[in-house]
């Protein structure tokens, strides 16, 4: 798989809010951030309301860009008009259906939005080779479940959810706080499955509130203290393993 390189630097980005008085404000959401993300897993993290959401979706170009001034580069060059086309983009929320099994929801997702040059084997062949990599192989029959009615677990529940990115094959995959309601040992075995497809060549770029990546950045808002010694730490322990 191509190795990819992601290059960003915001002089700010300002989001038009709605006031009660119905008139709109700019309110600025990031400013003067920058930084590079490599090939395997990156992590952005911060305080709650410090923009790691904002910064995510500029990046997967999830947002308008009125109100953004800076440059995005991909590889060293701008990005192109099909770039959304090449990326994954996994929600906090999860986007199954229930009432499917796991391998139902992947091939749902396949045949929705894969290409029509695929042929129906080729897309199951896809989301067998997804199942695999996710580890879904002994839940893959298993319905999925709600609220109502008992499915699988809480991980393999947003594994599966994860697997509906991957059956497009993005070169790149943004995640926005994945292990949102897990347990420790549930959010331990997501990040390290996403671990292992990162050392494919595939590039994670995910908000986290615990640094679980091999790349970090951190970022704070202006009027915020300093870095607490907690998240100095975490810097620190990314700098070893770099």
């Amino acid at each position: 798989m191509q190795r990819h390189q992601l290059l960003f630097e915001y002089g700010k980005f300002c989001k038009l809010c709605s006031l009660p008085c119905l008139q709109k404000a700019q309110k600025q959401i990031l400013t003067n951030v920058s930084g590079i993300f490599r090939t395997g897993m990156n992590a952005i993290m911060g305080p709650t309301g410090c923009g790691k959401s904002s910064l995510l979706d500029l990046l997967a170009d999830r947002k308008d860009r009125e109100g953004f001034e800076g440059e995005i580069l991909l590889n060293g060059h701008p990005r192109t008009q099909n770039y959304k086309y090449h990326v994954g983009y996994v929600v906090q929320d999860d986007i199954i259906c229930g009432n499917l099994t796991v391998k139902e929801n992947l091939m749902f997702s396949a045949n929705v939005r894969l290409s029509t040059k695929y042929t129906a084997d080729e897309k199951t062949k896809i989301v067998e080779h997804v199942i695999l990599q996710l580890g879904l192989g002994k839940c893959a029959g298993t319905i999925v479940g709600n609220d109502l009615k008992r499915g699988v677990s809480g991980g393999e529940r947003k594994r599966t959810n994860i697997g509906m990115e991957l059956v497009l094959s993005p070169s790149i995959l943004f995640l926005d706080e994945p292990t949102t309601g897990l347990d420790s040992s549930m959010a331990h075995n997501v990040m390290e499955c996403l671990h292992q497809l990162s050392r494919t060549g595939l590039g994670f770029s995910c908000v986290e509130h615990n640094n679980p990546a091999d790349f970090l950045l951190d970022i704070t808002q202006g009027d915020r203290p300093p870095l607490s010694a907690q998240q100095q730490d975490d810097i620190a322990f990314n700098e070893e393993r770099s």
